[in-house]
């Protein structure tokens, strides 16, 4: 009616033109198609009944199913402002609870969530992933790896230097797995106790993985490792575990009564493997009014090892650096210091029982009253302190009962850092004990120029109460 509908060419188009009111409808007895002149490319086609498919240059890119949609190629999608179901799977934009089902939720600009079944499960962000929930890893992918080395933040510690990380720290120990400790302090209200297990701790560095002592707990130690099997010859096989203990420093943030390592083994006797091996391990005070009152103490720990060990000593507090008692035979501490010891004793390292086989090397020890102390009731053999360094106030080596003992190359100091309180000095000291034989004293440097402001004191090299076949020879002595 009138110009309702046209139909029509105005020389370079052709036109069809619905303007009057109602809808333009197409119907086809069968399918419909939209093609070019000649039929060689098609455009849409509609299928009676069924899918309807668009194509991009004659080939098709979507098609319309009983199920959904088909794409061919990509599917480039905007920004999202409400939710997209795709097969049951839905995706969210800034949405900041959990979705009544599975999808894949935008919280903010910087993080997407994976739920499942109303929950959270995955929390991807820019700076890592997060998953509730377990793993199980399966395929070309080693599971096992997993538990070779686990963090101790995985048991729950912080490291933020306030939290209380005790309980976090006794539970990944009780695994006996290998606990790595990341970057932080770690604030320890007790002392860590762990018996008959082994213990592997590895740090990021001991300037960085910091565990701070802030309660007593057992005789105010830090650290007690206990070995209780007993001696074959008992009945038992002797220690069968170890502690290795790596890259970690062990702060007093308080007075700790104790040590910052306590380990002991009942044995006495039992195979070569080493028991205890601590290496870059540096035990120290939070500040100069706290501190260890003693140091490293190593009862009966056989074939053993510190390397690279310090203990920072509080002068006013105290008592040691290192201590071997009971029955610890052939342990050997390698380039390790001792500083700052003037409480009771004073000794950088202490030898007791009967301890045999006691090697030293590379120590350096600063500021204490004696470097090494030898005190065994009963004749021991073999001390052996080589390439040390002792700047001390009273004696460098003091050695109450000891045979086959070689002390060698080291050089000997008479502590000068407070000239009003000079005390008596000795470099070496074998004391008058008859089984003071077979020793070799060489190669030594010996040097005391103190200046003494208060009373007239003795320095001596080497003072030698009883002993028979001893070997001293090639030492210097300076300004005795």
């Amino acid at each position: 009616t009138g110009n309702d509908l046209e139909i029509y060419h105005d020389g370079n188009d052709s036109y069809i033109v619905d303007s009057g009111t109602g809808d333009l409808l197409i119907r086809s007895s069968d399918d419909l198609k939209l093609q070019n002149h000649d039929g060689s490319e098609s455009y849409l086609h509609c299928n009676t009944g069924g899918d309807v498919i668009l194509y991009r240059a004659g080939t098709e890119k979507l098609r319309t199913t009983s199920s959904g949609v088909d794409v061919t190629g990509d599917l480039s999608v905007g920004p999202l402002n409400a939710e997209v179901k795709a097969g049951g799977f839905y995706f969210s934009n800034n949405i900041s609870s959990p979705m009544d089902t599975d999808g894949i939720r935008r919280k903010t600009t910087a993080t997407m969530s994976f739920d499942v079944g109303s929950a959270e499960k995955m929390t991807l962000t820019s700076s890592g992933l997060t998953v509730t929930g377990n793993i199980t890893v399966s395929g070309t992918v080693d599971g096992s790896k997993l538990d070779d080395l686990v963090s101790v933040k995985d048991y729950g510690a912080v490291g933020d230097g306030s939290t209380n990380d005790t309980t976090a720290f006794s539970n990944a120990l009780a695994s006996e797995k290998g606990i790595y400790i990341p970057a932080g302090t770690y604030r320890i209200n007790s002392t860590l106790t762990v018996t008959n297990k082994n213990v592997t701790i590895i740090g990021a560095g001991e300037r960085l993985s910091i565990l701070k002592f802030m309660g007593q707990g057992v005789n105010g130690h830090g650290l007690e490792w206990l070995e209780t099997n007993a001696n074959p010859d008992d009945g038992g096989t002797g220690p069968v575990h170890s502690l290795i203990l790596e890259k970690v420093q062990l702060q007093a943030g308080i007075t700790m009564t104790g040590s910052p390592v306590n380990a002991k083994c009942t044995a006495t006797s039992g195979s070569i493997r080493p028991a205890v091996s601590i290496e870059n391990v540096v035990a120290c005070a939070s500040s100069g009014s706290t501190g260890w009152t003693q140091g490293f103490n190593f009862e009966s720990c056989r074939n053993s090892n510190i390397i690279e060990c310090i203990f920072n000593g509080t002068s006013s507090i105290s008592n040691y650096g290192y201590k071997f008692l009971g029955r610890c035979l052939d342990f050997k501490a390698e380039r390790c210091q001792a500083n700052d010891i003037n409480t009771g004793s004073g000794q950088a390292f202490i030898v007791e029982g009967t301890c045999e086989g006691i090697q030293i090397s590379g120590a350096l020890v600063i500021n204490t009253k004696i470097g090494v102390d030898h005190t065994t009731p009963n004749m021991e053999p073999y001390l052996s302190v080589l390439g040390s360094h002792f700047n001390t106030r009273q004696v460098g080596i003091r050695i109450s009962k000891s045979e086959q003992s070689i002390i060698s190359n080291n050089l000997f100091y008479a502590d000068t850092e407070n000239p009003s309180a000079c005390e008596n000095y000795i470099g070496v000291e074998l004391l008058a004990n008859a089984e003071n034989d077979f020793n070799s004293i060489t190669d030594n440097i010996f040097h005391a120029s103190r200046t003494n402001n208060g009373s007239a004191v003795t320095e001596i090299g080497i003072k030698i109460h009883h002993g028979d076949s001893n070997i001293i020879a090639n030492n210097v002595f300076k300004v005795f």
